[in-house]
């Protein structure tokens, strides 16, 4: 299929690279921590505002991976690459069946509406980008599990981490509380 072609010059020298779906290995990573250390039902899995991010499907190669976005150009290059990609908006997109994870890794907005598409016992993978984490742990529907988190002092290494995971929505309330 046609891909989306993207050109750069800001450096004065044109370049001309085929846009493909991406995957972040600091991502499968992370799934990769949560599935073992938790061993969740992966049986379908749902990313909305994905953009070209793929890596659900090498983290989760035996799960049906359900992608939604509301910008066209992505989801044709996931389709086109043999994903299951629908163009949508995610607050009115709904999935055919439940979902046993949801991913919401920098949503448009906060992805309250996609929860009510998870299973009983279905996790929610998320950051806190748009206040996301900071909503969702609110809920009286959800628990905060644990965090997977870099290891302090380390760029690379990933833990996780499932004690005193109140204390990460705790006030900061000087310079000497937010360096430890």
């Amino acid at each position: 299929g046609e891909g989306l072609v993207e050109y750069n010059d800001w450096d004065g020298d044109e370049e001309k690279r085929e846009i493909k779906p991406e995957v972040s290995s600091s991502l499968v990573e992370s799934l990769r921590i949560f599935q073992e250390k938790l061993s969740p039902s992966c049986k379908v899995v749902y990313y909305p505002s994905c953009h070209l991010d793929s890596s659900p499907s090498v983290a989760f190669e035996k799960s049906r991976d359900i992608y939604v976005d509301i910008d066209e150009d992505p989801i044709k290059i996931l389709k086109d690459n043999g994903y299951e990609a629908h163009v949508a908006d995610a607050n009115e997109f709904e999935p055919d069946e439940p979902v046993d994870v949801l991913i919401l890794l920098n949503p448009g907005e906060t992805g309250v509406n996609p929860v009510n598409f998870l299973k009983d016992q279905g996790y929610v993978l998320c950051n806190d980008y748009h206040d996301t984490a900071t909503v969702l742990v609110q809920r009286e529907d959800l628990k905060l599990v644990a965090m997977v988190r870099k290891v302090d002092g380390s760029n690379k290494k990933k833990i996780f981490d499932s004690e005193n995971l109140d204390e990460y929505w705790k006030e900061i309330l000087n310079d000497e509380e937010l360096k430890t």
